[in-house]
């Protein structure tokens, strides 16, 4: 939800507007209609529910143990390991690899989870807990930024080297790249402006 609970709550209405499109307005003379609407307006309170809840990213962090940008701030080496020891007192009964999207419970018919996937798990458990996170990464339309990211450091765990002008992806990248023990690195590509006329 992320702030943008306008969303959310237009979701029931939009849902009924899609079964009588669907169903060519024959949904409309049914008699049935009464009983759709009571699904509506039930589907209604609990989507309030969930608005009144909220989805408020300090708050989650905080829960993590990440005050203040804690995890923000760890550097060095063996920073996913690092990360693991502030954030997993708060987590119970789990592996920092099944938590960062390496071993998932539903490996989804897969014997052993793609480490491309486990990837872009754990670029994505990354921006929620604040780790080289996207400056705005509760907006919704900043999610593309973080999938696009992620697609791009599981394509460089095949590559020798990525060069990016991000420099979260870069320090996102040669972090989960240390902690899986792969042979990839990425590195910053830095831009000089000219003062070239054309």
């Amino acid at each position: 939800m992320g702030g943008d609970k306008g969303v959310l709550k237009r979701l029931p209405d939009h849902i009924l507007d899609v079964l009588f499109d669907e169903t060519n307005g024959l949904l409309a003379n049914s008699d049935r209609i009464e009983q759709y609407e009571n699904i509506i307006l039930d589907f209604k309170d609990k989507v309030n529910q969930i608005a009144r809840i909220d989805n408020d990213i300090i708050k989650v962090r905080s829960t993590l143990g990440n005050n203040k940008g804690a995890v923000g701030n760890v550097s060095g080496e063996n920073v996913v390991n690092k990360i693991w020891d502030i954030i997993s007192p708060s987590l119970g009964d789990i592996s920092c690899d099944q938590y960062f999207g390496f071993n998932p419970i539903n490996k989804q018919g897969y014997e052993h989870w793609p480490m491309f996937l486990g990837i872009i798990g754990c670029c994505g458990v990354m921006d929620v807990i604040g780790f080289r996170s996207e400056q705005k990464c509760r907006k919704l339309d900043k999610v593309p930024n973080v999938r696009s990211d992620s697609v791009h450091i599981g394509m460089g765990a095949f590559c020798s080297l990525i060069i990016s002008k991000e420099e979260r992806l870069v320090k996102r990248a040669n972090v989960i790249y240390e902690y899986k023990g792969i042979g990839s690195s990425a590195t910053l590509l830095e831009l000089q402006k000219t003062n070239i006329k054309i």
